[in-house]
């Protein structure tokens, strides 16, 4: 039951859902940001020891040098987190050292909590939300920030991320469309695990994580230079993000 005569959101596309189904929408408010003093590439050096934060070494049970993805969020069934573990696998099933981090909680986290240090998925799942400082610095430290969800109003996860230098992969779908879409190429207009992989266009995740470099192995289905890293996972580019991550999206 509705009782507003009408509402604000956050982007056009959650405003033109809500008037599909009846709901005047007054305006669209943008303002959503990521606070750079929280989230900045320097968060992948620890203040204290001045070294690479652990945040890697943690990930991945022990081997910082491979490909780390994360995810940051709610865990639950509409943000389709299965999709990235069954991507996840895919590598792995082909003998890619490809890692999955989940940041977050919810209703579906006992069934991803299952597959926790499992070396067949390659996932990392510690049911709980982090302070806004320790997100950051697994932002800053690992290989590229992810979701597989469609259902997002405004998308704060990528614009986090790459606010901290990290390049996004996600869907062209509603919020990550509207917002961090407008300044970085980064989306996959679909989701098909069955393919190469998902059908995510590896020039697509080259340009947004041109920033790595010096690859050697590299799954199949993606480009040399959105898998590799750059020698040191405390190095990280000058922020803001470069050029490459700012590239207009086809």
């Amino acid at each position: 039951t509705w009782f507003a005569d009408a509402t604000y959101t956050v982007s056009p596309s959650y405003a033109g859902i809500l008037m599909q189904r009846g709901i005047k929408c007054l305006d669209v408010t943008w303002g959503g940001y990521a606070n750079p003093v929280v989230f900045n590439p320097e968060r992948a050096i620890d203040e204290t020891t001045g070294k690479p934060t652990p945040w890697r070494e943690k990930l991945t049970f022990g081997h910082p040098d491979e490909f780390v993805l994360a995810y940051a969020g709610r865990v639950s069934p509409e943000k389709d987190i299965g999709f990235l573990v069954n991507l996840v696998k895919g590598f792995r099933d082909r003998g890619h050292g490809v890692w999955l981090a989940l940041i977050g909680d919810g209703p579906a986290a006992e069934e991803f909590k299952a597959l926790h240090g499992d070396p067949q998925y390659g996932v990392w799942f510690v049911p709980g939300f982090l302070p806004q400082k320790e997100l950051a610095q697994v932002y800053a430290s690992v290989d590229c920030v992810t979701s597989a969800s469609t259902f997002e109003t405004f998308g704060f996860t990528a614009l986090e991320a790459m606010q901290c230098g990290t390049p996004f992969l996600g869907p062209r779908a509603q919020g990550f469309r509207d917002g961090p879409a407008r300044s970085a190429r980064f989306c996959a207009s679909t989701k098909e695990p069955t393919s190469s992989p998902g059908r995510i266009r590896a020039e697509s995740w080259a340009s947004c994580a041109a920033r790595r470099s010096n690859a050697s192995a590299t799954p199949t289905g993606l480009s040399e230079s959105v898998l590799s890293r750059a020698s040191s996972p405390g190095k990280r580019p000058a922020w803001p993000p470069s050029a490459a991550l700012t590239s207009g999206m086809n």
